[in-house]
């Protein structure tokens, strides 16, 4: 079964909202006709993206990270073509292919600074 983790964004005030689905095109229709309390007062709604996952808790962990993720990045997830999208839309240590690296970081006052890489 494949579960939908989407991103969409509201034509009236700009907000996002962030969900997981088995049928995408179901759930915006519900979405744009007030049928999910938490999204009735802010329709219309445009699907920004979408992205298949083999199961449920796949998609539970993307959607919980892509909540955290702030309005630019959100902004800039969907102002990208489709291809290019696909690095944006997991954590780094996801990504097939790639070593997830370690660092060392020191908090100080304002920030984080990066101490130093280890491999």
């Amino acid at each position: 079964m494949t579960i939908f983790t989407y991103l969409l964004r509201s034509q009236k005030d700009k907000s996002y909202y962030t969900g997981i689905t088995e049928n995408c095109d179901f759930r915006i229709k519900q979405h744009n006709t007030g049928k999910v309390e938490s999204t009735k007062n802010r329709r219309p709604w445009d699907l920004v993206f979408s992205k298949p996952h083999e199961n449920y808790s796949e998609a539970r962990k993307h959607e919980k990270w892509l909540k955290k993720k702030n309005r630019e990045y959100k902004d800039k997830l969907g102002g990208v073509k489709q291809e290019l999208k696909r690095d944006w839309l997991a954590p780094s240590s996801k990504r097939r292919g790639k070593e997830k690296q370690k660092v060392r970081v020191k908090r100080v006052r304002g920030g984080i600074l990066i101490r130093d890489w280890k491999r």
